[in-house]
């Protein structure tokens, strides 16, 4: 049983996405003595793979396949 619907895994994917556009625009910056990161972009990137590997399976209908065979001899 898959934890999230195909209609999540996609707004979450849209999101992290517009994340990652973000950040390439500016990851960090600076006011007064103080300095702001916006967020991790390897840890934005491992969750778009986690997100795009949910998805794939949930679309595949992953999980275990029973194959019948014959055994010729």
């Amino acid at each position: 049983m898959a934890i999230f619907t195909l209609q999540e895994l996609n707004e979450q994917i849209a999101a992290f996405k517009q994340a990652l556009l973000a950040l390439a625009v500016n990851q960090s910056y600076k006011l007064g003595k103080r300095e702001f990161v916006r967020a991790d972009i390897e840890e934005i990137r491992k969750t778009l793979v986690f997100l795009d590997q949910e998805r794939s399976k949930l679309v595949s209908g992953s999980g275990p396949k029973f194959v019948r065979g014959r055994i010729v001899r």
